[in-house]
């Protein structure tokens, strides 16, 4: 497994499979949701029919990186990402393709299941 990959993409046929490998728990900024929306958009762009986003970790995602929240006190709330946060969730609701987020039932955490409901997006679990 390459340590430099965030967000990894395979094409099954006309759905693709991004898994995250965040490392240590894929937690959500700047670096992550950039990663992930570069790859939303190379999987739209290939002719995707559909979209699962993965955790290639233990956890789907421990969360937003509290790391962050000083830094971004400082700069007034402005992210330094490719994209903030309100354009991602815009480019997700917006995408013409369903995205299903793919959660195991090691992942006891609260992940997928706190996605949101409407529009293409949907959790997918064991349970």
């Amino acid at each position: 497994m390459d340590d430099d990959v965030i967000v990894r993409r395979e094409e099954r046929g006309l759905i693709s499979v991004l898994t995250m490998e965040y490392r240590p728990y894929n937690l959500l900024g700047p670096t992550l949701i950039g990663a992930i929306a570069a790859e939303v958009t190379a999987a739209q762009e290939a002719g995707s029919r559909a979209i699962v986003l993965r955790s290639g970790l233990r956890h789907f995602s421990a969360g937003a990186d509290v790391a962050l929240f000083g830094s971004r006190i400082e700069e007034g709330g402005r992210s330094q990402g490719a994209i903030n946060g309100v354009d991602f969730l815009k480019l997700l609701e917006l995408l013409p393709i369903p995205i299903a987020c793919r959660r195991d039932a090691r992942q006891g955490d609260l992940d997928a299941r706190a996605a949101p409901r409407r529009g293409h997006l949907r959790a997918l679990g064991s349970r």
